[in-house]
């Protein structure tokens, strides 16, 4: 073991440890066979700073990346429609949905011969789930004012149970058909803000019978939403809806139970623009 006034060396068998005081740095090297020739301070300084080099690249690339991602969204009107406004004419969609079903549940015995295998309702629960569905319609402006008739189509997801503590009973949406008006304001080229209304017809399927028939049932749907236009046609639509039905009733044995569903929906959908 040997001492200098500008470096120390640590000789373990086959590991090196390297101390420089000048820049007091420690840098440690493994298990090297070489000699000392493999730590050499002007080569380990030219390797950190190739890497420093390389760091700094990426970092610079990955900022012109981002750059060239938004350009098109800050530079490129949405155009399409007629006479330049962007959301105007047919268009047609995709849409992922997430819903939360409810329905508020009335139970009664009836006359007949069956026992009965419900106590009554104790507790309600609501189900929620994910689906999806496309829609497609024709959007005109007025003036400020725009406006828009479409039509959707689409898997429901979501589920709603009643319990006595012990058995369970409900009802499960299937696929809906919904008939919408829109009326909104656009924002500049870019964003159109909106109100919707308008009929809803979804299947609901019974949960927990032995033998029972769900039933389409009527019901009307509202809500609002923001439209945002990425690129040329191509817009990127946010949604948030409720809808109101009218009653199932279901009867098993000398159990009956009438159903009073409603639901909310949030889609996120890909719209196209077409003029």
């Amino acid at each position: 073991m040997g001492f200098d006034r500008k470096s120390q060396v640590l000789t373990a068998g086959s590991r090196n440890f390297l101390f420089h005081d000048r820049q007091k740095n420690v840098i440690w090297t493994q298990f090297r066979r070489r000699g000392l020739s493999d730590c050499d301070p002007a080569r380990i300084k030219k390797q950190r700073e190739m890497e420093l080099s390389m760091s700094d690249f990426f970092k610079k690339l990955l900022v012109i990346a981002g750059i060239a991602a938004t350009t098109p969204l800050l530079s490129s009107p949405a155009q399409a429609g007629m006479d330049g406004t962007p959301f105007d004419g047919f268009f047609i969609g995709l849409r992922a949905d997430y819903y939360k079903e409810t329905a508020n549940t009335a139970y009664e015995q009836i006359t007949g011969d069956d026992d009965s295998t419900f106590n009554g309702v104790t507790g309600e629960d609501s189900g929620n789930g994910f689906a999806g569905g496309f829609y497609g319609g024709y959007g005109l402006s007025f003036g400020p004012v725009y406006t828009s008739l479409e039509a959707g189509w689409g898997i429901s997801g979501g589920a709603s149970d009643a319990t006595d503590g012990t058995s369970s009973f409900g009802v499960k949406a299937s696929n809906s058909f919904d008939i919408n008006g829109r009326v909104g304001f656009p924002v500049g080229e870019r964003f159109l803000i909106y109100g919707l209304g308008g009929y809803a017809a979804t299947k609901f399927n019974p949960r927990g019978f032995d033998s029972a028939e769900g039933d389409r049932l009527n019901g009307f749907r509202y809500g609002g939403g923001l439209e945002i236009g990425l690129i040329e046609d191509i817009a990127l639509r946010v949604e948030y809806t409720r809808a109101e039905y009218g009653s199932l009733t279901i009867t098993q044995g000398v159990d009956q139970f009438t159903f009073d569903p409603s639901e909310q929906r949030i889609s996120v959908g890909i719209v196209l623009h077409m003029n």
